[in-house]
C-alpha cells in the first residue's frame, strides 16, 4: 500500500488523524480501523482514506461518520446497489444507462420491467397547487393551472332549424370568377327573429362544476348597409343524468365593434355555471337566435358554429358514467 498508513486497534482505543500522539482510551467494545493518506515523521498527514469507529460508524473520506455508512464524496458501483429501507436523494438522482440495462423503480420492492416504474401516486409541477398527476390506479389528472382547456362544438349545419322562423341556408362566398356554386351558411334575418335547436352533452373529460364558456362564430357576406350592433341569444336549460330540466334561461353576445365584409368574427357570451354539474353526461338543450329587437346591422348574419370551452381535469372518466 504505497504512501499509506493502516493502523488496526483494539476497542480501548480511539484515533485521531492528526496526529499519532492522539491515541487516547475508548470504552467502545468494537475495535476501530483508520486508514490515512500520506505520513510526515510521527505526524499522519493529509486526507483520510477510511475510518471504522468503536461505535461501528463507517466514514470514507470523514472521521467523524454520523450514520452506520458516511460518505463524503462521490459513489460508483459497478453492480446492484440494495436498500432494504427508505433512500433519500439530497439534490438529484441520475440514472445512466439505456433502457435494456438501466431501470429505476419507485414505489415497489419488485424489479421494474420498464425503464420508470412508479407504484403509488405521481405528480409533475407544482405539487401542493400546480401539477398534473398519475393516480394508483393509473389515471393522468390535471390540477390548479394544468387543467387544460378544451370545447365541444356545435356546426349549425347540423342543427334543427325552427319550421316557423328558420334561417335562410344563403351563399356565403365564392370562387374569385363568381363562378363556382360557392360554400353556405346559416343567414339570420335583419328583421326576423330567427333560430336554430341543438342540444349536447358534456365530455366524459369535463372537469365537474367549473363554468362553460359558449361563444360563436360568425360574418356577413354582404357590404354592411348601416349599423354596427349584433346581439346573439342562446336560450339553454341544463340538467344532471337522473333530474329534471329547469325552466329556460337566456344569455348575449353583443358584437360592437365595425362589422367587415366576410371576416371571421368571435363573440363569447355570458358563462353558464357550473355549480350545479355533478355528473359526466349531463345535457344542455338550446336554441340560438338573433336578438333583432336590440340588433341594428342593417344586414343579414351568417352564423358559422357555436362551441362551448370547458376544463379538463382528466382524460375521460373512470367508469362510463362516473368520474
Amino acid at each position: 500500500m504505497s504512501n499509506s498508513v493502516y493502523f488496526s486497534f483494539p476497542a480501548n482505543i480511539n484515533v485521531s488523524h492528526e496526529d499519532i500522539d492522539t491515541i487516547t482510551p475508548a470504552t467502545s467494545t468494537d475495535n476501530g480501523i483508520v486508514l490515512f493518506n500520506g505520513i510526515d515523521g510521527t505526524a499522519v498527514k493529509d486526507s483520510i482514506h477510511f475510518v471504522q469507529l468503536p461505535s461501528g460508524h463507517v466514514g470514507i473520506g470523514t472521521d467523524a461518520p454520523t450514520v452506520a455508512l458516511d460518505v463524503v464524496g462521490g459513489v460508483k458501483a459497478t453492480s446492484t446497489i440494495a436498500a432494504l429501507s427508505n433512500v433519500t436523494v439530497g439534490t438529484n438522482l441520475t440514472v445512466t444507462g439505456n433502457e435494456t440495462v438501466a431501470k429505476l423503480g419507485i414505489g415497489s420492492a419488485a424489479v421494474p420491467g420498464v425503464p420508470l416504474e412508479v407504484t403509488g401516486v405521481s405528480k409533475f409541477g407544482t405539487p401542493a397547487t400546480n401539477y398534473s398527476s398519475f393516480e394508483a390506479d393509473g389515471t393522468l389528472v390535471f390540477k390548479g393551472d394544468a387543467t387544460p382547456w378544451e370545447d365541444f362544438r356545435v356546426s349549425l349545419m347540423t342543427t334543427t332549424i325552427s319550421s316557423t322562423n328558420p334561417p335562410g341556408l344563403e351563399r356565403y362566398r365564392r370562387d374569385v370568377g363568381n363562378t363556382s356554386q360557392g360554400v353556405f351558411a346559416y343567414a339570420f334575418d335583419k328583421n326576423t327573429e330567427e333560430e336554430v335547436y341543438f342540444e349536447v352533452q358534456l365530455p366524459h373529460g369535463y372537469k365537474l362544476g367549473t363554468d362553460l364558456k359558449p361563444h360563436i362564430h360568425w360574418g356577413v357576406s354582404t357590404v354592411p348597409a348601416g349599423g354596427t350592433t349584433v346581439r346573439w341569444g342562446l336560450e339553454y336549460t341544463i340538467a344532471n343524468m337522473g333530474d329534471n330540466f329547469p325552466v329556460t334561461q337566456t344569455i348575449y353576445t353583443v358584437a360592437t365593434d365595425p362589422v367587415t365584409q366576410y371576416k371571421h368574427i368571435y363573440n363569447s357570451f355570458t358563462d353558464i355555471a357550473g355549480a350545479g354539474i355533478t355528473n359526466v353526461s349531463t345535457m344542455i338543450l338550446c336554441r340560438l337566435f338573433r336578438d333583432v329587437t336590440n340588433d341594428n346591422f342593417a344586414n343579414d348574419a351568417a352564423a358559422f358554429d357555436i362551441d362551448f370551452h370547458y376544463e379538463i381535469d382528466t382524460i375521460g372518466s373512470r367508469t362510463p358514467t362516473t368520474k
